[in-house]
């Protein structure tokens, strides 16, 4: 059994990925027989919803639901620096997260 992970993904997206295996030096999976043992895998990226919690003239709160395990970056569109981002925890069963902005730092 084999295992990737696969960074990078955009969400609400749908994927193909195609599977071959291991090169061997078993001869019966060399040739035409390799055919058989190809897969092709379809994966959908899941979305998420957002919304205001606080909005404050400095400042504002915006609870963004993920769902589990989500490994990704949530940030202001347009801005840099981690002040205005969090990073998702793909160990975590945790299913929404709080992003602050600072309006002043971010840039909104």
């Amino acid at each position: 059994m084999y295992s990737v992970i696969i960074s990078g993904l955009r969400m609400s997206t749908d994927y193909s990925f195609d599977v071959w295996p291991v090169e061997s030096s078993n001869r019966e999976v060399h040739g035409s027989g390799i055919k058989s043992l190809h897969n092709s895998i379809v994966v959908s990226t899941r979305g998420f919803s957002a919304r205001a919690t606080q909005c404050l003239p400095h400042a504002s709160e915006v609870e963004v639901a993920t769902g589990p395990h989500f490994g990704g970056r949530i940030a202001v569109e347009a801005a840099d620096g981690e002040h205005c981002a969090i990073d998702g925890d793909p160990e975590s069963p945790r299913d929404t997260y709080i992003l602050r902005i600072d309006h002043k730092m971010c840039g909104t």
